[in-house]
C-alpha cells in the first residue's frame, strides 16, 4: 500500500516541480527572453535532473530515503528530457495548438529586392558593430545550449553503457562538436529573424 502512495506522489510532486519550467519555456522566450532568465531557468531544470539522475543512479530520493527504482525510474528518465527541453530561447515560442496563429504584436513588412538604404558612415559603423555583438551573443548561446545537453546525453548513456574513461571522452567530445557543428549550422538564421 505504502507504493501506491509512493508513486502517486512521486508522480504528483514531479509534475509539480517541472510546471514552473515548462512555464517558463513560453514565459521567458521571445522579447521577454534575457540571459539572466536563461541562466536561471537552466540552474532550477539542473537541480531538478540531477534528483532525478540520482533517483534512477542510487534509488535515492531527498527526504524520502531509498526507494525501489524499477517502474517509477522510467518517469524519471522522462523527466530527465522534459527539463532538458524546458528552456527559454530568444525566439518566439508557441503552444503546439497555436502553430498557425500569428503574434498579436508581430507586424510583417515586405521589402522589394532592388531596395538600397543609405546610412551615414557612424550609423552603419554602430550598426555593424551591433550585428557582430549579436552575432558573437548568438554563436555562444548555441555553444552553450550544445554543452548542457552534452552533459545531459553523455550522462544518461554512460549510466546504461559501461564505457572505458577514454572512449567516454571521445564520445562526449565528438557529440559536443556535432551539436555544435549542427547548431551554428541551422539556428543563426533563424535567431536572426527575432
Amino acid at each position: 500500500m505504502t507504493d501506491v502512495f509512493f508513486y502517486t506522489g512521486f508522480t504528483f510532486f514531479s509534475i509539480l516541480f517541472y510546471l514552473p519550467s515548462f512555464w517558463a519555456r513560453f514565459a521567458f522566450s521571445g522579447s521577454r527572453f534575457s540571459i539572466a532568465k536563461f541562466w536561471g531557468v537552466t540552474a532550477y531544470n539542473f537541480i531538478f535532473m540531477f534528483i532525478h539522475m540520482d533517483f534512477i543512479n542510487t534509488r535515492n530520493i531527498p527526504l524520502v530515503g531509498e526507494k525501489d527504482n524499477s517502474v517509477i525510474g522510467w518517469l524519471s528518465f522522462f523527466m530527465l528530457f522534459a527539463y532538458s527541453f524546458s528552456i527559454p530561447t530568444p525566439w518566439e515560442r508557441r503552444r503546439w495548438f497555436s502553430r498557425n496563429q500569428t503574434h498579436p504584436g508581430s507586424i510583417s513588412v515586405q521589402i522589394e529586392k532592388n531596395q538600397t538604404i543609405s546610412l551615414p558612415k557612424k550609423s552603419f559603423l554602430l550598426l555593424t558593430m551591433t550585428k557582430l555583438l549579436s552575432s558573437m551573443h548568438i554563436y555562444l548561446l548555441i555553444i552553450a545550449c550544445a554543452g548542457f545537453h552534452t552533459v545531459i546525453m553523455m550522462w544518461i548513456a554512460i549510466q546504461f553503457i559501461d564505457v572505458g574513461v577514454m572512449a567516454a571522452r571521445i564520445a562526449t567530445t565528438s557529440c559536443f562538436i556535432i551539436l555544435s557543428i549542427c547548431g551554428l549550422r541551422y539556428l543563426p538564421e533563424k535567431l536572426r529573424k527575432i
